[in-house]
């Protein structure tokens, strides 16, 4: 009977998680599971291109000194419209545009690895 009642919880309990839509972070995947995000993504501001989903940020699977941003929603900081001429991703916080190219632009992470650097860059905060 015990059991039973156990197995009626379980069964409750991913029906409730099924119930609950998480938003997919497009072209970001867990650096540590290897899957896709969805609902809260955790994103390193130390390590470059460093992303975590909510699964393996609550089991404590990276640095505990390195802070990390958390994006509920890919809407959430993002600079719509605007990919990464480098890793095409979008672009999330500072977004660098170059002064001399037409329509070229640089996620924090790709500038901080020195792309482009040949011209002079212009930041912007995130929306």
């Amino acid at each position: 009977e015990e059991e039973e009642e156990e197995e009626e919880e379980e069964e409750e309990e991913e029906e409730e998680e099924e119930e609950e839509v998480k938003e997919l972070h497009p072209r970001v995947s867990c650096d540590i599971c290897k899957g896709a995000v969805y609902g809260t993504r955790y994103k390193c501001t130390v390590c470059p291109n460093y992303d975590l989903c909510e699964r393996c940020k609550a089991k404590g699977r990276h640095d505990a000194e390195h802070a990390m941003t958390a994006i509920k929603s890919p809407k959430d900081r993002c600079h719509r419209g605007f990919f990464c001429d480098v890793c095409e991703s979008f672009i999330y916080g500072i977004r660098y545009k170059c002064l001399k190219c037409n329509n070229y632009d640089l996620c924090w992470e790709c500038k901080g690895k020195g792309h482009h650097s040949e011209h002079k860059m212009k930041a912007f905060e995130a929306p």
